[in-house]
């Protein structure tokens, strides 16, 4: 089976340019609806995402990057890469003013050249991405909170949505990316 090279995703935020960018370079607002992280929005600036709640099978996942482009308030990409599960791949966010607010294009890419390794992450990575633009943004951008999430411990969560398998953000088949109807 080919593995896919590219995860793509637009949104249009009803909020100025500026809000957006700063939700996507501040340090403190990534780690309201993303994740802790230490970054800084320069060109070649290493920094890590990290979380505090493990993973079924009891790694702390943290994603090691490197800022590769910075032109604000229209353009951002870094390396994103979680050893030993997955290399560098590279995720790229592009942001323009329209007449209802700001589009935002988030581009993920580099899954094919890591095979099996890269097909399962591309797989959680495809919607948790969706999610984490359509729902944890938007609301953080709305009101600058987290949006309600699920009690249940990440383990409950996989093994409950995934089978026993990895975390991953899902939708039931019949729902649109947009629908409340996404659960962990």
């Amino acid at each position: 089976m080919t593995v896919p090279d590219a995860i793509t995703h637009e949104v249009i935020y009803p909020q100025p340019i500026e809000k957006v960018w700063a939700a996507l370079t501040d340090a403190d607002q990534l780690a309201v609806w993303l994740m802790d992280t230490d970054f800084v929005p320069r060109q070649g600036q290493t920094f890590t995402f990290f979380e505090h709640e493990p993973w079924p099978d009891g790694q702390f996942i943290d994603v090691q990057c490197r800022v590769v482009a910075c032109d604000p308030p229209r353009r951002l990409a870094y390396t994103w890469a979680s050893p030993p599960k997955l290399g560098e791949t590279l995720v790229e966010w592009e942001l323009e003013t329209v007449p209802q607010g700001t589009k935002v294009r988030l581009t993920h890419s580099g899954f094919a050249r890591h095979g099996d390794a890269g097909r399962e992450a591309f797989d959680i990575l495809e919607n948790g991405w969706g999610g984490l633009l359509r729902e944890e943004l938007a609301e953080f951008l709305r009101s600058g909170a987290r949006a309600a999430r699920p009690t249940s411990t990440r383990a409950e969560r996989a093994a409950g949505a995934a089978g026993g398998g990895h975390i991953a953000l899902i939708r039931t088949a019949s729902a649109p990316c947009d629908s409340p109807d996404w659960t962990w």
